[in-house]
């Protein structure tokens, strides 16, 4: 370890990757609310905030170290000194200064950092060490060609001014803006090269800039290609309550994971959608640490950092993630399960043939299989069943063409062969069900009376209340058993005789007007 010259600039270029933290901050607010430690050494989970980032970078395969700290902290010297003598082969690089600003303490490490690639961030950055490996290795692999920056952007906000970004559908940065919200806020982890980061930050400090933001903006409106990288969550430490905030959601003990649907499996619901979610994730606030992302921004990384998981996700690479992670985690808790998930949203055929298996009467229905013979019309099975149904589901999502009423066998015919040759999966003809219909919508717990709201939306109820009540609740146990789902609705016929059909499972509904009560109880699993 040395206390460099900061004129001294020849060092080469690094093998491995080079690191820089800034660390020159004072701390005043963590002072006034009776936090005496300077801020670089504040412990979250006993270890130093400074030595947990150091452990990290080194972890990473760190080649060169460089920090600023404020000389007025000499407690904060000594730690680097001790941590050295652990970590000799790194080149730990320390510059004693005070700055005006971080943009200023970027410039003091410009000045003894190799030329290269490089990751900037600051001191009291927390985030999951598994997400920190996966922006590293994003940008060791990354290509010069690709992008000139990447950029930390985490759609967690705690900040009182923070920086919003907005991307495009690539993950390309389109615009930093101290007005919000946005779908993101700045993170504080930075990757550059020197070619073409420094003679930016140098031309920034000459007119007068100051601001980080205001250097990120430059490189943007300069053209610079700047992509982003997804942290589900990154805190910073400005209050003392903040401490154990971080600690909390650092245990990993009390971590939850709540995921958006994608917006083409909710047509004319996404908001609803992601109400009852975002009323789910209100009732953890108070006992967990919650964070909430869109199923497009599931890895493999980011579900090793919590410990539920509640997901409204149907796309198949969200729900291949999701079992993964369950194999080599058979702990994790994951409400509704993949595999239910899968089921009920990918097969109308499998779903019902199970549902048959535990006692519960479903329509009769034909399956679609392709064959060289592509008429219907003359199947025996096919005709008993109409009037009926054509079902189909798209890889794509869900649209109002996924459900048809025919009524002659040329009517089926045509449109099974219009659905096979768009794309659609698992297409069925059902028989129609006459009767009163009603939507009914459940939370499961194993070894508990299922909570139950249910209706009729386009009639009065002639049934009994009493007797309905029964009848569905032990439907949805049998739902939840064999379909392995905990929150779910279902919709039923009752026919005139008083029998209940089950004609479809949905995995994960809005709620409806049950929104609230059933988010307390989703909440409770």
């Amino acid at each position: 370890m040395r206390t460099v010259n900061i004129l001294d600039k020849n060092y080469g270029i690094s093998k491995r990757m080079n690191y820089a933290i800034i660390a020159a901050g004072e701390g005043s607010r963590l002072a006034e609310e009776g936090i005496c430690t300077p801020k670089p050494l504040v412990p979250i989970l006993g270890k130093p905030m400074l030595v947990r980032l150091l452990d990290l970078m080194s972890v990473e395969n760190a080649e060169t170290i460089a920090i600023i700290i404020n000389p007025q902290m000499p407690e904060v010297l000594e730690v680097l000194r001790l941590w050295q003598e652990t970590h000799k082969n790194i080149d730990l690089r320390i510059c004693q200064q005070r700055t005006p600003s971080s943009m200023h303490s970027f410039s003091v490490l410009s000045e003894v950092m190799p030329v290269g690639r490089f990751i900037l961030t600051t001191v009291d950055a927390l985030f999951q060490p598994d997400c920190f490996h996966a922006f590293v290795s994003e940008w060791e692999k990354a290509e010069k060609s690709q992008m000139d920056a990447l950029f930390a952007v985490t759609p967690f906000v705690d900040d009182e001014k923070p920086l919003w970004i907005s991307t495009d559908r690539e993950g390309m940065i389109t615009e930093f803006s101290d007005e919000g919200p946005r779908p993101f806020v700045s993170g504080g982890i930075y990757a550059f090269h020197t070619d073409i980061a420094f003679p930016f930050l140098e031309a920034c400090l000459a007119s007068g800039q100051s601001r980080m933001r205001n250097f990120q903006r430059a490189l943007l409106e300069a053209g610079q290609r700047i992509r982003s990288f997804v942290f589900p969550k990154i805190m910073d430490i400005d209050h003392a309550s903040d401490i154990s905030k971080a600690e909390k959601w650092l245990s990993g003990e009390s971590s939850v994971l709540l995921i958006y649907r994608a917006p083409e499996f909710s047509p004319n619901s996404v908001e609803k959608d992601a109400a009852i979610l975002n009323a789910v994730g209100k009732g953890l606030e108070a006992s967990c640490d919650v964070c909430y992302v869109s199923e497009t921004e599931v890895t493999r990384e980011l579900l090793n950092n919590f410990a539920r998981v509640y997901s409204m996700g149907r796309r198949q690479q969200t729900l291949l993630l999701l079992q993964q992670a369950i194999r080599h985690r058979p702990e994790l808790l994951v409400v509704n399960h993949p595999a239910g998930v899968q089921i009920t949203t990918q097969s109308r055929s499998t779903t019902l043939e199970l549902l048959a298996t535990v006692g519960i009467n479903v329509p009769a229905f034909w399956s679609y299989e392709p064959a060289n013979d592509d008429l219907f019309q003359c199947d025996s099975a096919l005709q008993q069943l109409l009037p009926g149904w054509v079902k189909g589901m798209h890889p794509a999502g869900v649209s109002a063409g996924d459900v048809s009423f025919v009524e002659t066998p040329l009517e089926a015919d045509t449109k099974v062969i219009t659905m096979a040759s768009q794309g659609y999966v698992d297409i069925i003809v059902s028989r129609h069900c006459p009767g009163t219909l009603l939507k009914v919508y459940c939370v499961v717990t194993p070894e508990e009376k299922p909570w139950l709201r249910w209706f009729a939306p386009d009639s009065v109820c002639q049934i009994e209340p009493g007797k309905t009540e029964c009848v569905l609740s032990d439907m949805a146990q049998r739902i939840a058993g064999v379909l392995n789902l905990q929150v779910f609705g279902f919709d039923v016929i009752c026919d005139q005789e008083g029998c209940f059909w089950v004609i479809d499972v949905n995995d994960w509904p809005s709620f409806s007007v049950f929104q609230e009560e059933a988010a307390k109880e989703i909440a409770k699993l």
